[in-house]
């Protein structure tokens, strides 16, 4: 049995390897069984179309080894499936009007790796119900690209996106999650939104990046115990940082002109700390206790430049607040 399931994998990866070089081509692949590895390369195409879908256990769609599934083309879209433990994606796609999507789910360890370079990019990666978890998207080399990651029900899970591109978007949630990380870096451009969104996942933390013009942030953190930070460098910037949980804490670092910052925290022994240089900053800080007559809550406020404003609000007793405007 298991010699057959070796023969079918290989009957299936000699069909689809190599290259596609007409319009409008499709392939499509299943495999079905364990330890199947599928590689798949179009280049020159346009409106071309790969489907993977592998059920069972150690597969691979690509991988750093054997090289990833490639895409070379214009209005494209690679879509990849796999039901099982322990599977891995790896998927490049060159040009613009490209779409693939990522749809992981099983008990155990899942990656799965996206690299495109071109504008109007779309990304888009599913995890679920597995245990160690790491989803990664790269976008570079153009405009108007999209990422998206979602994670639920996982383990110890990573979720990593960088675009180097403007007027992009990258979007990442995660949900009833263990031992949570994100991060957005967005490193060139002007108008990119970058958004967090975790809940009920235990340990978390958030970490997001821009450089360039009239960037926005979101991170919300709901019934969690850890940490976000948002880092933005440019004009025009705004973030939003929103935290419900115990002992957690909230960065917000901004430089140059016109920022708006806002930290809103409800829990006990929680931290906000706001840094801005510029003109005509404007930070605003609100922590609300659960009640607990130990519970400390610090705001730290740290301003340089014109025109400074500062709004901090604190319920409940033995709470700190600093505020330092030069």
């Amino acid at each position: 049995m298991q010699a057959r399931k070796s023969l079918l994998s290989l009957a299936i990866l000699v069909a689809v390897s190599g290259s596609a070089f007409a319009d409008n081509s499709t392939v499509n692949a299943t495999q079905d069984g364990s330890k199947n590895t599928l590689n798949v390369e179009q280049d020159h195409a346009t409106q071309s179309t790969v489907t993977v879908n592998q059920l069972g256990s150690h597969n691979t769609a690509g991988s750093a080894a054997a090289g990833a599934v490639k895409q070379s083309a214009i209005y494209s879209t690679l879509t990849i499936n796999q039901k099982g433990s322990d599977n891995v994606t790896a998927a490049t796609q060159a040009g613009n009007n490209g779409t693939v999507k990522v749809d992981q789910n099983g008990s155990a360890g899942q990656t799965a790796s996206v690299n495109q370079n071109g504008g109007f990019q779309t990304a888009t990666v599913k995890q679920d119900y597995n245990g160690l978890t790491k989803a990664t998207i790269s976008q570079n080399g153009g405009s108007y690209d999209t990422a998206s990651v979602t994670q639920r029900n996982n383990g110890l899970t990573t979720a990593t996106i960088t675009q180097d591109a403007a007027y992009s978007k990258g979007t990442i949630n995660q949900e009833n999650n263990f031992l949570t990380t994100a991060s957005v870096t967005q490193t060139f451009g002007s108008n990119n939104t970058a958004s967090i969104d975790q809940k009920n996942s235990g340990f978390t933390s958030a970490a997001t990046e821009q450089y360039g013009y009239g960037n926005k942030a979101s991170v919300q953190q709901n019934f969690v115990v850890g940490s976000a930070s948002v880092r933005q460098s440019g004009n025009d910037n705004e973030a939003k940082v929103k935290q419900t949980g115990v002992n957690v804490k909230a960065t917000v670092s901004q430089g140059y002109d016109d920022h708006y910052a806002s930290v809103d925290q409800k829990g006990d022994n929680n931290e906000a700390d706001i840094l801005q240089w510029g003109t005509g900053n404007d930070a605003i800080i609100t922590q609300t206790t659960a009640g607990r007559s130990s519970a400390v809550n610090t705001a730290n406020v740290n301003q340089s430049g014109n025109a400074l404003v500062a709004n901090v609000s604190q319920t409940g007793t033995g709470n700190v607040a600093n505020v330092y405007q030069h």
